[in-house]
């Protein structure tokens, strides 16, 4: 089944974390991903105006969760729960009904 809405193997994810309003903008900051079988990476992050940026791009479908550490303490809602779903393939959608006349 496949899902428009829904974050898929593969699929490469654009994270920002806007701290400007903290007050100590750049302070340090974390973010790790953990897998389906429990392994943490650690995502890698670029400075922004805004705060940071990293990518989240799952290879395996599953539970992950995104943990976003921010001047040594966990954000709200941290650790982010995301699904990922195995990659839909379109290529295999047949389309009936609409042939052209012979």
């Amino acid at each position: 089944m496949c899902h428009f809405l829904a974050l898929e193997v593969g699929e490469s994810r654009p994270v920002q974390i806007n701290t400007l309003k903290t007050g100590k903008p750049d302070a340090p900051c974390r973010v790790t991903a953990s897998n389906p079988r429990g392994e943490v990476v650690e995502l890698p992050l670029q400075q922004t105006p805004e705060g940071y940026q990293t990518l989240f791009a799952p290879v395996e479908e599953g539970p992950h969760k995104v943990n976003v550490n921010f001047a040594g303490k966990e954000v709200p809602k941290s650790p982010f729960p995301v699904n990922v779903e195995p990659k839909c393939n379109v290529g295999a959608v047949e389309v009936l009904g609409l042939e052209t006349r012979k």
